[in-house]
Parts: structure tokens; sequence; C-alpha cells
């Protein structure tokens, strides 16, 4: 491309990139002024658990596969359900967990009666997202 047109597309690309960046920069605003416990909904791929890593470096991060593994970042092993369990309730600092709708009802179960302050949830199940915010919702 050449001329105009090709400078036009350019722009429109770079204000784009721009745009993206200054999201960016008001979500991690609005996500350090939260208080914890913090749900970060998003569609998929688009940045979350970056963000969020960024923002809390010190954090215990998990990160739930789809077998319902639980992947410990710190330790660089997988570990049981109720191993993560015994960490969130020693409360030990900032606890990220990824995809923590993978858990299922036994975790929100848990999230309902221990109501734990120290954690971060990451998801992008819209579902599962309304229903914790919701007026009914078991961990509000």
């Amino acid at each position: 491309m050449s001329g105009k047109k090709g400078h036009k597309f350019l722009s429109i690309i770079t204000i784009t990139i721009i745009m993206v960046i200054v999201k960016r920069f008001d979500d991690e605003k609005r996500i350090k002024k939260a208080s914890l416990p913090l749900l970060v909904y998003g569609r998929r791929k688009t940045g979350k658990t970056f963000l969020v890593k960024y923002i809390f470096k010190d954090a215990n991060y998990f990160f739930v596969r789809r077998d319902k593994t639980i992947f410990y970042e710190k330790r660089d092993e997988n570990i049981r359900y109720d191993e993560l369990v015994r960490i969130i309730e020693e409360n030990k600092g900032t606890i990220i967990i990824d995809e923590f709708h993978r858990l299922g009802e036994d975790f929100l179960e848990f999230l309902h009666i221990k109501q734990p302050k120290n954690l971060i949830l990451i998801t992008s199940t819209l579902n599962l997202a309304r229903k914790l915010i919701t007026q009914k919702s078991p961990i509000l």
C-alpha cells in the first residue's frame, strides 16, 4: 500500500494499540484500588492473568487445568485440592487462582463458608462471574 490509504491504515492500527495500552493502565489502577477478595473476569486471551500477576508480583499463583489438576507456580508442581484449601486457610499472603471455576461447587461452598479475604479469582466463564456477583451470591 502506498499513499494516503496506507498511511491511514497505519494510523488506525497505531491508535488501536494506544487505546489498548490506556485501557490496561485504567484496569491496573482499578485493580490496585480494589480490596480483596477480587474477581477478575474477561474474555479468553485478553491478558487477565498477565495483568494480575504483574500487579501482585509476590502473590502465590495457582492455575487449575481442564482436568482439575492444580499447578502451584512457586513450587513448580501440581498440588492436591486439600493442599490448596490449607494454603488459603493459613492465609499466606495474596493468592491468585486462575480458572478457579474448574474447581466446581465444592470450592464455591468453601468460599461461602470460610470467606477468605486474600483471594484473587480469575475466570473467563461469564455465567459463573454473574453468579458470583449477584446479590444471592454464596460469597457476598
